[in-house]
This record gives C-alpha cells, sequence and structure tokens, in this order.
C-alpha cells in the first residue's frame, strides 16, 4: 500500500481545522506504521503536528492540553553535511521519539493523541 493511500484510510482529514488542507491525522499505532512505509521508500520525516480529540472534533492539542504542550510538535531539517540517506534516518528516530512522548503524555493526561506527519 502506498503512503498517501494509507493516509487516506487510516487517517481523520484536519481540513475543519486547517481549511483547504489536504492532511490527515493518524492514531499513533498508524502513524507509526505509515513512518515505516515512508523508511522503505526513503522519504524522510519533515515534522508533526499533535491533535486531540475534543467533542468529537479534532484540535491541536496545546489548545486543548495548554500552551505547555506546543512543544510536543516538531520538525527536522536536514544539515548541509548530512546525506539524504542519513537525513532520512534521522528524521525517521526523530519521529518515532516525538511520536512516543505525545503518546505518554496524551496518557498521563488521559486523553487521546493523533499526529499529522509533515513530508
Amino acid at each position: 500500500m502506498t503512503y498517501l493511500n494509507f493516509i487516506k484510510e487510516k487517517g481523520k482529514s484536519i481540513g475543519e481545522i486547517n481549511p483547504g488542507s489536504d492532511a490527515y491525522a493518524l492514531e499513533v499505532d498508524d502513524a507509526l506504521q505509515a513512518i515505516e512505509i515512508l523508511k522503505e521508500i526513503h522519504i524522510p520525516v519533515l515534522g508533526g503536528d499533535i491533535l486531540s480529540n475534543k467533542s468529537g472534533s479534532l484540535i491541536y492539542a496545546y489548545q486543548f492540553w495548554g500552551s505547555q504542550y506546543h512543544c510536543l510538535n516538531w520538525y527536522c531539517e536536514k544539515s548541509d553535511s548530512e546525506s539524504k540517506e542519513v537525513f532520512c534516518e534521522r528524521s525517521i528516530h526523530k519521529a518515532k521519539k516525538a511520536i512516543e512522548l505525545a503518546n505518554m503524555t496524551a496518557k498521563k493526561l488521559g486523553k487521546k493523541c493523533y499526529i499529522n506527519l509533515i513530508v
């Protein structure tokens, strides 16, 4: 299955909070699976936004949980000295760590998080 097909099948549109966006938010396990798809095709993860469910609608987690959680969103930039392969590997590792942290935080708060991967 291709990455785009996977996120469309498994994800929830974030068009409601980001009008005009064709992005999708994935549950944690699905986001980790999507990252594996990206890893196989050597596509780096440039960052991610953490969302949560409030009254049946997706909302950015920091808007619901508090501004101190804005730092759960992340980004990853390629350095000039990195090869594409090294950057891809580092970005995948960073994405997994960020998702783990967001998921642990959500559990501590008794919430559920969703991940919008930026590729």
